[in-house]
Formats: C-alpha cells, structure tokens, sequence
C-alpha cells in the first residue's frame, strides 16, 4: 500500500509524501472526515486544499483547518496540520429555510448541499430519501453543516462527502479516448462536472466533448459562453454558462432529440444528433 499526500498550491498539485513524518486518518460516524499529520521543513497554510492518495485513489480530499508552525530561526521546522472533508465549507454557510410537512430528509440535505457548489462541485446522485416532516420546520439563522448533520442524525444516516475526481483543462489540452465498438452508441447520456474559467482561444468555439471526424460535439461559445452542439450545422440549448462557477451538465440523446440537463434540470431538448463512432475528446 503507497499512500501520497498532496497540497494544492493554486494552479497543481505538489507531493508532500517526502516531508510527511507522521499522519492520521478519522471517520467518525457523527462528524466529519479529519486528517492529522506533521511535515519537517515544509508546511501548508489554513484553507489549502489536501488530498490522500492510497495506490493512486484518492481516499481524502478536504481543506486546512488548523496549522501549527515551529520555527528555527526564522525557518518553519515542523509543521502541525489538521484538515477536514469538504462538508466543513458549509460550516459557514448561514441558513434561513422553511422546510413544509412531507418535505423528506434527503431533499432538505439536496438543497443544503447545493450552498457550496460555487466552490465545490459537490456529487448529490447518493442522497437518499429518508423520514418526512411531520410539521414544518423554520430555520434561522444557523449553519448548514449543523442542519445537515442533525438531519443525517435524526434519521441515523452517515453524513460524508466523498473524494470526487474532477478534469480540469484549458482550451488548449485535450484527453482522447481511442476508438471502441462498445462505445459506439445510437443513444448515449454523458455528464461532467464543468467550470467555465474565461474565453476560449484557436476558434470561436471551445469543445467540451466530441466524436471523430467532428460526427457530434458539443462546445462553449467562447465568448458568450452559449452552449451549442454540433450534429452536421451547428444548433444552440440557448443556454449560457456564467464563468467560475461549478455545474453538473448532462447531454443525452434518444435518437431524434440531444437534451441538455444543467444541475439536474432539463434545460432544453433539441432536434438533431446522430450515432456515434470514432475516437472521443474531452477538451
């Protein structure tokens, strides 16, 4: 078992396995995922992003949340860390809800969730229903992650956000999946986690995905960002993206229309696609 742990310094991911001497894993059932751990000669800082890799998966993704620093001279020795899953983000997110009788515990832990997804593009698919309200229920002025946690409770649910693996591009890098029958598809859904940082560059159209020989794409104005797709003509979800925010995107076609779902709503259903073949870009 090879375990590697990485900061994120703003634009990659740096190893800092070499200069780790001690480090310590916790789940507990009514709190949150917590990594511990020490570097010599290195140190991160409050609100970092931290990960834990165990043979190449990820097993925690979180944030700093304390750091203790010793220094020699005027050099940082040893450094002390203590960082949380990402479920501490919606500890300072102030909550002001009313919930109406039937509403269930997993639909109030859906709209809760979705108060961080401008930093995190948080995964909602494993909510599950729950136990409904009784009688309706205010909320004021209290925190998300207390509510979530008490919801979770209340109904003896484990509350946990998972590591997620996101693909982050510009418009200049792409990743190309070779050519398979089994993926050669008359009727396909694809979904990404996508975050649209500024305008694209080389054309006036930013790809998010397509199919060899240009037989289906689906791209990003890169100026407007409207998101258009591309069947023979290109056609338009008249829909636009704002930048620097995260959004779950889902493109499905039935065989006579492509629809464009954007967190979880259909947003548009347009004629057009066409059977897939050939090799698939990301990017």
């Amino acid at each position: 078992m090879a375990l590697k742990l990485e900061v994120w310094d703003g634009s990659s991911w740096i190893d800092k396995t070499d200069s780790c001497v001690s480090l310590r894993r916790q789940i507990r059932s009514g709190g949150l995922e917590e990594l511990n751990g020490e570097l010599v000669k290195h140190w991160v800082s409050v609100g970092q992003e931290i990960r834990l890799k165990e043979d190449d998966q990820i097993v925690f993704m979180g944030v700093v949340y304390e750091v203790d620093r010793r220094h020699r001279s005027r050099d940082v020795e040893r450094c002390g860390f203590k960082a949380y899953d990402y479920l501490i983000k919606y500890d300072r997110r102030v909550v002001y809800r009313l919930y109406q009788v039937g509403t269930k515990a997993g639909e109030i832990i859906w709209d809760l969730g979705k108060l961080a997804k401008d930093e995190v593009p948080v995964i909602l698919g494993g909510i599950g229903d729950g136990d409904a309200l009784l009688s309706p229920w205010e909320i004021q002025n209290e925190k998300a992650l207390d509510i979530m946690k008490s919801v979770a409770r209340g109904i003896n649910y484990w509350l946990r956000m998972k590591p997620y693996p996101h693909l982050s591009m510009n418009c200049q890098s792409y990743v190309r999946i070779p050519e398979s029958p089994s993926i050669n598809l008359s009727t396909f859904t694809y979904l990404w986690w996508f975050r649209h940082r500024g305008g694209g560059s080389g054309g006036s159209f930013s790809r998010i995905f397509g199919r060899g020989g240009f037989q289906f794409e689906v791209a990003i104005d890169a100026e407007t960002s409207e998101l258009k797709f591309y069947d023979g003509s290109w056609k338009s979800f008249n829909y636009s993206l704002p930048f620097n925010v995260w959004h779950c995107l889902a493109i499905a076609y039935d065989g006579s229309r492509v629809k464009l779902y954007v967190d979880g709503e259909l947003v548009k259903a347009v004629s057009g696609g066409r059977a897939l073949s050939g090799d698939q870009y990301i990017g």
